[in-house]
């Protein structure tokens, strides 16, 4: 895949993934306040969540260069198994935010560096983005009740509501048009 196809993908699925959400603001409301309200506290999402962020951690420790350390890479897999297992039983508060933030965290190397080389108007679109996702990332990690003092902030009142909603259409709109361009 070129850097320039890599890149209008991954503009198009931000978009979808604003449109959704911003469908999912404008015609269920309530259920989307419910789901934001509940997903700080969800123990099965934050296990899924993590699990995907222990697979991605040592999926790019294997990928680095650790010189004289490389003789430890065969045991990643089971020394990321054992941190699954200890996350899993000693940390269930607010799980679901940190791991949310680890995946932001660990996603945004691969985006920049195919969207390097690509020659799309788009791009510093999809980087400034991505800076904003490793920005939200780093906050959710180290202070995960960000993701629930947001969500209640985004969700307080019916106008705030539709704002939502219209911010989320307006960056769907923004990133299809990038993609498309």
């Amino acid at each position: 895949m070129t850097a320039e196809l890599a890149t209008r993908v991954s503009l198009g699925v931000l978009a979808l993934a604003a449109a959704a959400a911003a469908w999912t603001f404008f015609r269920k409301p309530d259920a989307a306040k419910g789901a934001l309200a509940r997903f700080p506290r969800s123990r099965r999402w934050g296990l899924v969540l993590a699990a995907i962020a222990y697979a991605g951690a040592a999926a790019a420790i294997w990928a680095c260069d650790l010189g004289k350390f490389d003789a430890w890479k065969p045991a990643l897999v089971p020394l990321a198994g054992l941190s699954y297992g200890a996350t899993a039983a000693y940390l269930d508060e607010l799980l679901a935010p940190r791991a949310l933030g680890g995946i932001l965290l660990l996603g945004a190397a691969p985006w920049l560096a195919a969207i390097r080389w690509a020659d799309v108007w788009g791009r510093n679109a999809l980087a400034a983005t991505i800076y904003a996702g490793i920005l939200a990332g780093c906050f959710l990690v180290a202070a995960p009740w960000t993701f629930r003092k947001t969500a209640e902030a985004a969700t307080a009142t019916p106008a705030r509501l539709r704002a939502t909603a219209l911010v989320l259409s307006l960056l769907a709109a923004l990133f299809a048009l990038l993609a498309l361009v």
